[in-house]
């Protein structure tokens, strides 16, 4: 539990640490207030019970006489005025403080979303190799909540418990100090027993619930993602049984916890009892009088009423704590390797940066590449030069390592040797100025369910779109007779991934949104290989218009899609083993003509 809440310590700001400071401070008075509040309660009886006797107190008498009370009557009703004065006052301010807590508690809550969101925003293209996107969503969403309501809120009901218990006990123990010490000896054991007993499993439940959660969001994913497969395939029972099987293990984990936390009640009420006859018997065994028993008996009677739900409450927070254990590790971990491992990273991404203009080449210098935690290099010292406004291709079989070499190319990967080189500078000097001047389009095409020019002016606020920029790349990808045949036009949806679109048309919309920038420099990853032919020649067609305004780089398994290419690097186990145009490859390698024939 302390290790959990270590890990939230660091997690907040230093200012975060007085607006701390300053709540602890409202708490104590909290308390304050609680602790008069349950004092209050017996004085009025004795009020009641012996009127007189309260008169004549050697320090209260002469303050009441000063204030006038010197009847029975007048005592009582004074006091039921202070009772119900004091009550409405400690009742206003806990709200007030209620509201102060829950809007720390929760603006925390934002900028943890927001801190971790932007942390997988800035994250290197490796982490997400490696990571499951479901996992990602699960953290900011519900990781994020459970630190809150399972981490934060818990140890500041534990805070302001643990004052009031030692104001109220600090009271007891000046009043009756025998009768207290039993009592806290008898709490104190069955509550070390409790949570010493269900400590380990409390963890494991934490982390089941944790990773059942994180498979549900994967089922969920997999399966919307899939639909159409799923359903002409008829393989949604799978789904559906592995969603099913996540949620009984999440569901085990929740019950387990529900009912930890909902034992603690029946014992205390039981604790409860056996200090109520404890007290009693230890009053009658001392001979004291029945009025001074009862005397007793209310003030502990009215503080085990306080007493019981404070104690019930921590042993539930810290339950709920050691539950919550894993989400605190889940933001803490990622938190601490993107913002301190990729620190470096992050500021080249963040960072505000001018566009690397390409005047004349761009280099690769004996490029290397390895995948994290893999031995074999996806790229092996490859050294080519690309001139600005030609056209050149990669080919090669899967796996031959076109698209990593297209990623360190686009600045997504870093090689682990050589450079990439703009007109002799290092495009890691400035990563965020190279990729300002890269049209990128891939496979698999990413549209938003939103409408047309959201798609092409991706991520750019409506009242920031230029529509210039917007109309020129319309035009440059041939999509002005597909918008002009719309209804509504650039406001028309396109449906989750494009589905109210054919493939050419997404790919139009694509390539929009490549162009949307102007970039000198157009980068296609296997663009047309899920188009069938007529498709994929109109969008070669759009392509082909771009040649001579842009440098084009090229990935592509139909030989037909690079045919026009200037240069043709032919790829192998991460080499580069031929070059040449199409032609000069079809006579001189024979890897290539293979690619030709199989294509035929």
């Amino acid at each position: 539990m302390f290790d959990s809440l270590k890990k939230i310590y660091t997690l907040f700001p230093p200012k975060d640490r007085f607006k701390f400071g300053v709540l602890f401070f409202l708490m104590i008075i909290a308390s304050g207030f609680e602790v008069l509040g349950i004092s209050m309660i017996p004085a009025f009886v004795v009020t009641m019970a012996e009127p007189d006797k309260v008169l004549s107190l050697e320090y209260i008498g002469p303050i009441l006489q000063w204030l006038n009370i010197t009847t029975a009557d007048e005592l009582i009703f004074s006091g039921a005025f202070v009772l119900l004065t004091v009550y409405l006052l400690k009742n206003t301010y806990l709200t007030y403080f209620g509201y102060l807590r829950h809007r720390f508690i929760y603006r925390r809550k934002i900028y943890l979303q927001n801190r971790i969101f932007k942390a997988y925003m800035t994250a290197p293209y490796t982490f997400y190799l490696n990571n499951n996107s479901a996992e990602l969503l699960r953290n900011v969403r519900s990781e994020v909540s459970s630190l809150i309501s399972g981490a934060i809120m818990p140890f500041f009901d534990i805070m302001l418990n643990i004052i009031m218990f030692m104001m109220i006990i600090g009271g007891l123990l000046f009043l009756e100090p025998l009768i207290t010490v039993i009592t806290i000896l008898l709490m104190g054991v069955c509550g070390y027993v409790f949570l010493r007993f269900t400590q380990k499993k409390t963890l494991e439940s934490g982390k089941i619930r944790r990773e059942a959660r994180g498979d549900m969001n994967r089922m969920v994913l997999q399966g919307l993602g899939g639909f159409k497969d799923s359903r002409v395939l008829n393989r949604e029972k799978l789904f559906l049984q592995q969603y099913d099987k996540f949620a009984k293990e999440n569901m085990r984990a929740s019950i387990y916890q529900s009912v930890v936390k909902s034992l603690p009640k029946p014992i205390i009420e039981t604790l409860l009892v056996m200090g109520i006859l404890i007290i009693t018997l230890i009053m009658v065994t001392e001979g004291r009088g029945f009025s001074e028993i009862i005397t007793i008996l209310t003030l502990f009677g009215v503080a085990a009423v306080k007493l019981m739900p404070i104690f019930n409450s921590l042993i539930q927070r810290i339950t709920t704590i050691r539950y919550s254990a894993f989400s605190v590790y889940a933001i803490f971990d990622d938190l601490e390797l993107l913002e301190n491992k990729y620190k470096d990273f992050r500021e080249k991404i963040l960072k505000s940066s001018k566009r690397i203009p390409l005047e004349n080449k761009i280099e690769l210098d004996s490029v290397s590449f390895r995948y994290p935690n893999s031995d074999e290099y996806a790229v092996k010292n490859i050294s080519i030069e690309i001139p600005k406004g030609k056209a050149i291709a990669f080919v090669g079989e899967s796996g031959a390592g076109k698209t990593t070499l297209v990623d360190i190319i686009l600045g997504l990967l870093t090689p682990e040797s050589g450079a990439i080189l703009v007109d002799g500078k290092d495009i890691q000097d400035n990563l965020r100025g190279w990729m300002k001047n890269i049209g990128y389009i891939q496979q698999s095409n990413y549209l938003m369910d939103e409408r047309i020019f959201r798609n092409i002016a991706f991520g750019i606020p409506d009242e920031e779109v230029d529509e210039k920029k917007l109309f020129n790349a319309i035009d440059a990808a041939q999509l002005s007779d597909l918008i002009e045949r719309l209804p509504r036009g650039l406001r028309t949806r396109v449906g989750e991934r494009g589905v109210r679109l054919s493939g050419g048309q997404q790919q139009r919309i694509v390539i929009a949104r490549a162009l949307y920038n102007d970039p000198q420099v157009l980068v296609m990853d296997e663009a047309t290989s899920a188009l069938d032919n007529i498709t994929e020649k109109f969008v070669i067609e759009a392509i082909e218009r771009l040649r001579g305004d842009r440098t084009i780089i090229m990935i592509a398994h139909r030989l037909t899609t690079v045919k026009n290419c200037d240069v043709i690097y032919m790829m192998e186990e991460g080499e580069i083993i031929a070059k040449g145009t199409y032609d000069e490859l079809l006579k001189n390698s024979k890897e290539f003509r293979k690619m030709s024939l199989v294509e035929e």
